[in-house]
C-alpha cells in the first residue's frame, strides 16, 4: 500500500510541481484546473489515507490509467 501511495505522490508532483501534503488525499486539479477530473480522481485514490479506499493493487491502477488514455477523459 505504501508503494501505491508513493506512486500517487510522485504523480501529483509531476502534474503540479508541488510536493503533496503528507498523509492526505491529494487533488492535483486543485492546483492545475486543466487536468481532467478522471486523472484527478485517480491521483486522489492513489493518495487516499484510508487504506480500504485506496487502490488495492497496481493492476487496478493500470486499468484506470489505460481507460483514461483510451477515452481521453
Amino acid at each position: 500500500q505504501s508503494d501505491i501511495y508513493a506512486m500517487g505522490a510522485t504523480l501529483f508532483f509531476m502534474l503540479t510541481g508541488i510536493e503533496p501534503e503528507a498523509i492526505s488525499s491529494s487533488s492535483p486539479r486543485s492546483v492545475n484546473q486543466s487536468l481532467s477530473e478522471s486523472l484527478d480522481s485517480i491521483v486522489k485514490r492513489l493518495t487516499e489515507p484510508e487504506l480500504s479506499l485506496r487502490y488495492q493493487n497496481c493492476s487496478d491502477v493500470k486499468g484506470d490509467l489505460v481507460r483514461l488514455v483510451e477515452t481521453g477523459i
